[in-house]
């Protein structure tokens, strides 16, 4: 039934003497070409065994993996940056909605956790949850991801730890990323918040190098003051940037602009945050 309603073709020799006999081998030898079963032990598919509810379960989510691979799938390497300066060796590895980070400090410390992946298609932005360690340092504490991938197929983003938020850069090994700053000119607009409140809007023009960034009032946050300056651009190949201030436009009494890091998602989105006392999360929308 399941090889027939999602049109499953193809065939591999199989251990399972059981099947070898059944009328049913075509079937089952599709299902065991794309590792949809391995049967019930190494030389036997169970034939004359009814399928329980929870191995038909697994059989779905298996053919579903199959059709509807997540984009984030594969092994990613590179790095997340400390505030000082230093990198942090980094390997992802991504299953669906499973993360498995392997991490190697500059000092030789090794560290292994894994997570559940929240992927917004709408966005393209993912986060980390339910992250539990495998191999903890000593001190060690785990913080979150949340991240895009880019449109020249890099993963790319924040490691939020606390209050701070570093960046990460990881390619996918068998990806040959292209340029991403030719998709960042333009419009983009949407808000921004600190610690989940104080919504403010926010609004971004880019062209090439340089760029005006615009806050305001929003109707769950009224009072806050228009403003607007100028900054320059600091990209990266994996589609990361730094928004460096250069001058205020318009300047609201008692504000003073800070410098901020984003990344461009391939689905028309900036993430970003602007570091103040704690980091201010950004996401506008190519308009």
């Amino acid at each position: 039934m399941l090889v027939r309603t999602f049109d499953l073709k193809g065939s591999k020799k199989m251990p399972f003497k059981d099947a070898n006999e059944s009328g049913f081998k075509n079937d089952i030898s599709a299902m065991y070409a794309y590792g949809i079963t391995i049967g019930t032990s190494k030389t036997a598919f169970g034939v004359n065994k009814p399928v329980t509810r929870g191995q038909l379960a697994l059989f779905i989510h298996r053919i579903q993996k199959l059709q509807n691979p997540s984009p984030l799938n594969g092994i990613w390497n590179g790095y997340y940056y400390q505030t000082n300066g230093t990198k942090t060796s980094l390997n992802l590895t991504i299953e669906q909605n499973i993360a498995v980070f392997n991490f190697k400090e500059p000092s030789g410390t090794i560290g292994v956790n894994s997570s559940i992946l929240d992927f917004d298609e709408e966005t393209g932005i993912f986060k980390t949850k339910d992250k539990k360690w495998h191999i903890q340092p000593s001190g060690y504490t785990l913080g979150e991801f949340e991240g895009v991938l880019t449109p020249n197929n890099y993963l790319a983003g924040f490691f939020i730890h606390g209050s701070t938020a570093k960046t990460f850069e990881l390619q996918n090994v068998r990806s040959y990323p292209q340029d991403a700053t030719a998709h960042l000119n333009g419009k983009w607009e949407g808000t921004s918040q600190l610690n989940g409140k104080d919504n403010q809007s926010a609004a971004i023009t880019l062209n090439n190098s340089t760029g005006i960034f615009t806050f305001g009032p929003t109707p769950e946050n009224p009072n806050v003051p228009l403003g607007t300056y100028s900054f320059s651009v600091n990209t990266s190949n994996s589609g990361l940037f730094k928004l460096v201030p250069k001058a205020w436009i318009e300047k609201p009494n008692g504000y003073t602009y800070t410098e901020g890091t984003a990344v461009i998602s391939n689905k028309n989105f900036i993430l970003g945050y602007r570091e103040e006392k704690s980091a201010r999360r950004f996401l506008v929308e190519k308009q």
